[in-house]
Order: structure tokens, then C-alpha cells, then sequence
């Protein structure tokens, strides 16, 4: 609210006027702001929660019942508490395709944090800073306001659906932005935030960081991206500087920018075929880098294939499908799936498919992958007519272990993947250790098996 001061030879009657006005102009955009948040939560109530199959019975009573609860404090709320409010719809279902998207045009918070972090099993890393946080680079944060790193992964399941290793990539978007922390009751101050780390040099400290302006920070980059130690165009512009060494980089960080990559391993007999996508992305295409493939492997075959698959997030397997059955065919050897928790979506169809065509030729390595192997997908975007955030509505049922055909919306069946348990044979993590070590402890597991050196 604005403050008049009366200023000598102003009417007293204007003053009290222009305050009414005001006054009046005020309360109007609020009704029209709890007037158009209203009309979110019926659009919500009606083209998600009735709407996406991926909700039980149980599920969809518990969202319902919060759309009635968060009803009568709309008015109330600030940006962030209603962004989180719509964030915590799709996570009912705990189905991690069932998500929450900010629309073209919707609001966001305008400050970052001055680093990047990277969530690996073992420890919760930073990977990029901004040029005055270099300290930082590496270090393992132990405590984020009071908190261990597990115990801020549960309260964030209240936002963000799905499995464990699946948020552990998809709900950094909470702790980067210092309203949403705040405003979810995580953190004292949504400016700033505490936390406590371990350094690389074995020092422990506590830090109390200020979020900055969103302009000063790089472009956001695809999660599995920060593993890279080369920086994109953005980040280097910036003088932003990465925790791992360029001149160390394992084979599977090589390129970050390139999305599909072959190269034989003369030393293996073996053939490594890398899909970071299933997808034409950026201007490179998915289809006829899968048709060179195949006509590389014809006229020059190999006896075993290294399939990385660990940073596939998804895309559209029905391009890719006939191509894994092809693969294997063209493979006599062993065929080693690489797999982490990256591994999403149309990647984890990819896995299940090779294993299904390959049988026991194929061998999981790596750790589990980023979603439960009952899920639902496809559907569409109901984006909210005020607010313009959207949340993903999922109608096609996937159990890629038992198959789903005798169920209604069963829709993962026609690609011919039921595999079973996806479970790594071989254990081999993306840990946090062997990352800043420099090493790939699945290629290593692998060139141990091949007997190469």
C-alpha cells in the first residue's frame, strides 16, 4: 500500500478521496487475483485430478480434498505459495510422468543460487559456482537449514512425485530458488540460505549464501549435463568453473553437447553406442544416427555392444523400437546396458526392450533406474488459464515387469518390452566419489568382464 503525506495547501478531502480510490483499486486486484486463482483450481479439479489415470481411487480423494482445504486461502497466498500449492497436485499420484510445469508466461522466482548441484547416492555436490564461490567447488553439503540432505529428499516428495532416484534429479528446481524454500517451510529466509559442507579438502564449514538475480546466473542445462566438466558457452561466458578436470574425463562425459555417439573398442571386440536422448534434440536426429548405425554394424560387425543408456531421460521409443531388435541381432556377443537413475522414461523402455530381446545375452550395469517399472505416461498438458502453469495429465498404463494387457488403458504392451526385474546385475553406481575421481566404475566393471585393460 502506497503512504500519502497531506502537503500544505492540498484540499483534505482530495487526500482522503485519492486514498479511497486507491484503496478501492487495491482490493479490486486482489479480487481479481483470488478471482483467477479460483478459476486454476476448478480447471485443475476438472482436466487433471478427474482427468489423469495415473491417480487411485485414494489419491484422487486426497487431491480433492486439498483443492476444497487450499480454497478458502488463495487470497492469502504469496506467488511461490500458489506455484507450490498447483506443484502439489500431480504429486498425489506419485507417478513421476504426472508433473508440474511452469507455461509460457507463468510466474517464476527471479534469483538463483550461485552454484549448481548435482544429487548422487552418496552425497549431495556442488558442481558449478560463479566466480566468487570457487571454495565451494566439490564440496558435499551435509546440512541445508538444519536438515541432511535425506531428509530434505522426503519433504521434497511433497512437490514432486515418484521414486527417490527420480527426485533426486527433478526437484532441484525447490532448493535453487529461495522463495520456494522458504515458502515451503524449509528455510528461515527466502533470500538467503544456510547450509553446512564438507570441503575437498576435508575442512568443514557452515555458509549462509545469498540467492542472486536470476540475470547474473547461466542458462539452466539438462541435469545429467553438470557431470561434464566442459562448460557450456553460457557458464564459460560467465566465468563460472566446473569441480572435475576436462583433461580426466571418462569416456561417458566425452562431447556433452553431441546426444548420440558410437565408437568402437577395438581392445573389448566391442562396439559402444551411446543415447543420451530418444529424440531428435537441438538440431541433431535421432532416426538417421539409428540407420547409420545399423549400416556401420552390417558391414564391419562386432562381437559385443556396450549400450550407455545412463543419461537417456526419454523421448519417443516407438523411432527407436525396431532398431533394438535389430541391434541384437546383429550382436553374437554379450550386450551391456548401462543404466543409472538418470535412465527415464523411453530410456527405461529401452532397457526393458534389450533385455527382452537379447535375453540373458544382456547384462544390466550401473544402478536402478529413474522410475518404477509400473507407471503411466503419455496424456497431454492442462495448463491453467490465469496462471499459465501446467500440469501433466497421464493416460497410457506401462508394466514393463508383468505387462498390462489385461487392463484397461494398457498402452505399453504394443512395443513388445515385459522384461522383469531391471535390476543392475553388476553393480556399478554414479557415486560422487568415483566422479570426482575421474573414473566409470560400469566401464571398468565391463572391460574386467571383456578382459581388457
Amino acid at each position: 500500500m502506497r503512504i500519502f503525506h497531506h502537503r500544505p495547501g492540498l484540499p483534505w478531502r482530495a487526500v482522503v478521496a485519492c486514498l479511497i480510490v486507491c484503496l478501492a483499486g487495491g482490493a479490486a486486484l486482489a479480487a481479481d487475483s483470488a478471482a483467477g486463482r479460483q478459476q486454476d483450481l476448478d480447471f485443475a479439479r476438472s482436466q487433471y485430478v478427474l482427468k489423469s489415470r495415473a491417480l487411485s481411487a485414494k489419491q484422487r480423494q486426497q487431491a480433492l480434498d486439498f483443492l476444497w482445504e487450499s480454497q478458502g486461502h488463495l487470497a492469502k497466498m504469496s506467488a511461490a505459495e500458489f506455484l507450490l500449492t498447483m506443484a502439489r497436485i500431480p504429486a498425489f499420484a506419485d507417478n513421476a510422468h504426472d508433473v508440474f510445469n511452469s507455461g509460457k508466461d507463468a510466474w517464476w522466482p527471479d534469483t538463483r543460487l550461485p552454484f549448481r548441484l548435482v544429487w548422487f547416492p552418496d552425497g549431495l555436490l556442488i558442481a558449478r559456482v560463479a566466480p566468487e564461490r570457487t571454495e565451494l567447488l566439490g564440496a558435499r553439503i551435509t546440512r541445508i537449514e538444519g536438515l541432511t540432505p535425506e531428509q530434505l529428499l522426503t519433504k521434497l516428495h511433497a512437490v514432486c512425485g515418484g521414486t527417490e532416484a527420480y527426485r533426486r534429479w527433478n526437484a532441484m528446481w525447490v532448493i535453487t530458488n529461495g522463495q520456494f524454500m522458504h515458502a515451503l517451510g524449509l528455510a528461515k529466509s527466502s533470500d538467503r540460505l544456510q547450509f553446512s559442507a564438507r570441503l575437498r579438502d576435508g575442512r568443514s564449514k557452515d555458509y549462509q549464501v545469498d540467492y542472486v538475480p536470476v540475470a547474473s546466473v547461466p542458462a539452466n542445462v539438462h541435469a545429467p549435463r553438470l557431470l561434464s566438466a566442459d562448460l557450456t558457452e553460457d557458464e564459460a561466458a560467465r566465468h563460472w568453473s566446473a569441480a572435475v578436470p576436462a583433461d580426466s574425463e571418462p569416456l561417458y562425459l566425452q562431447q556433452p553437447e553431441q546426444l548420440f555417439r558410437r565408437q568402437r573398442l577395438a581392445d573389448l571386440d566391442a562396439f559402444y553406442l551411446q543415447l543420451r536422448s530418444n529424440m531428435d534434440e537441438h538440431g541433431q536426429l535421432f532416426k538417421p544416427f539409428l540407420d547409420e548405425t545399423l549400416a556401420e554394424l552390417r558391414s564391419s560387425p562386432t562381437r559385443n555392444l556396450i549400450f550407455d543408456l545412463r543419461f537417456n531421460t526419454g523421448g519417443d521409443i516407438s523411432v527407436s523400437r525396431d532398431f533394438l531388435r535389430e541391434v541384437t541381432q546383429l550382436i553374437p556377443g554379450r550386450i551391456y546396458v548401462l543404466i543409472s537413475r538418470y535412465t527415464f522414461s523411453a530410456g527405461i523402455v529401452s532397457v526393458a526392450a534389450l533385455k527382452h530381446d537379447a535375453a540373458d545375452r544382456a547384462i544390466l550395469v550401473g544402478e536402478p533406474v529413474g522410475d518404477r517399472l509400473r507407471f503411466w505416461s503419455e496424456g497431454e498438458s492442462a495448463c491453467l488459464p490465469d496462471s499459465h502453469f501446467c500440469l501433466r495429465t497421464t493416460t497410457g498404463m506401462w508394466d514393463l515387469e508383468r505387462g498390462c494387457k489385461a487392463e484397461p488403458n494398457c498402452y505399453g504392451d504394443q512395443f513388445d518390452a515385459t522384461a522383469g526385474s531391471l535390476k543392475p546385475q553388476i553393480s556399478a553406481p554414479l557415486s560422487a566419489s568415483a566422479w570426482l575421481a575421474g573414473r566409470d566404475l560400469a566401464m571398468e566393471a565391463v572391460k574386467k568382464e571383456l578382459g581388457g585393460r
